[in-house]
């Protein structure tokens, strides 16, 4: 695409949904500026619970990367009430990055109704519609872009009746596993099978087989680090986005494409390890939006499902994995 050039709020708000694959929604947007230039992008959930200081400064942590920053945008989306809502946050974002030497040049406020200036109270606020309508939206659509690309994929269930029953039995063979035990017969027997079927389209037997070794907690955990990295040594630190060793895309690529085909195939509660391993992976990729779309699924499919649960709670605190941190390692075309 060729150099675009944005000259409005509402061209900038048109950039962060294609750059972030869709609308955000309850977040912190952040842009990093480069002189006249648009940097680095970074989306974090609005957090719940964390301290303004700790979570202001995971942020800043991660924009600290762009070493060519002298400026940073923000956005703040949310449907909250009040003139500034999350004003905490905002006020300890611009103290953060004046002394980080990236002072936030401006911040919109983009609600339900429109958009404003988060600090021009008594403005009017201008059309969602303006978003759509600007130079910059079109321009991208036409090169090709898509600001819906970052939507959660999925694939209702179409598999046989039987399947259910298939998972249910073929998991009752996998409910005593150690999760550091790898070398037991059924922590050898599930990677190898999950690593077999990366790049294929798995039969009704091969999928039910998939999906029974991730009703157990140690199995799925073991598959899920499998995807990024396969080295034991670094299992714990893999799962908590600690590693800074650089992921082979292609394979979570195929770790991906497999998880939403097994969807096809996997009833009702079962579906709840596919959806969570889908947000780990969108994670890792950087996109925290589509990882907490897929978190929530996973948390329709099975309330109180511990691993999304945990995930989304590193989410909303602004936890990221080191490699997305690291500019040579993170997934290409990561904003």
């Amino acid at each position: 695409m060729k150099k675009l050039k944005v000259s409005t709020p509402a061209g900038l708000l048109a950039v962060f949904a294609h750059t972030l694959g869709m609308t955000p929604v309850e977040s912190f947007v952040l842009v990093t500026l480069q002189g006249g230039r648009l940097g680095a992008t970074l989306r974090v959930n609005i957090p719940t619970n964390a301290p303004a200081a700790v979570f202001d400064g995971t942020v800043v942590d991660y924009l600290l990367n762009d070493k060519d920053a002298d400026g940073t945008i923000l956005a703040v989306y949310t449907n909250a009430d009040g003139e500034q809502p999350y004003r905490e946050y905002v006020e300890a974002l611009e103290y953060e990055l004046l002394a980080a030497g990236m002072p936030i040049r401006e911040v919109l406020l983009v609600g339900p109704g429109g958009w404003r200036g988060y600090f021009d109270t008594a403005a009017a606020v201008t059309a969602l519609a303006s978003i759509t309508d600007s130079e910059a939206n079109a321009e991208m659509i036409f090169a090709g872009s898509n600001p819906d690309a970052g939507k959660a994929q999925d694939r209702e269930f179409t598999g046989a009746p039987g399947n259910a029953a298939a998972i249910a039995v073929l998991a009752t063979g996998f409910t005593d596993v150690d999760a550091l035990d790898f070398g037991a017969p059924a922590m050898i027997e599930a990677r190898a099978v999950w690593t077999d079927a990366l790049g294929t389209v798995p039969d009704t037997a091969t999928a039910c087989q998939l999906v029974a070794y991730l009703q157990n907690v140690g199995l799925r955990d073991r598959v899920i680090a499998d995807f990024i990295n396969t080295d034991d040594e670094e299992y714990a630190a893999v799962l908590i986005g600690e590693t800074s060793t650089c992921p082979t895309w292609a394979r979570v690529d195929q770790g991906e494409a497999l998880l939403v085909e097994l969807l096809a195939h996997t009833p009702g509660r079962f579906r709840a390890p596919l959806y969570t391993m889908l947000g780990h992976l969108s994670w890792y990729k950087g996109r925290s939006s589509t990882a907490v779309q897929y978190l929530d699924k996973a948390l329709a499919a099975v309330p109180g499902y511990r691993l999304a649960d945990l995930l989304k709670e590193m989410i909303d605190r602004g936890f990221l994995p080191e490699v997305v941190k690291n500019k040579a390692n993170a997934y290409p075309g990561a904003s």
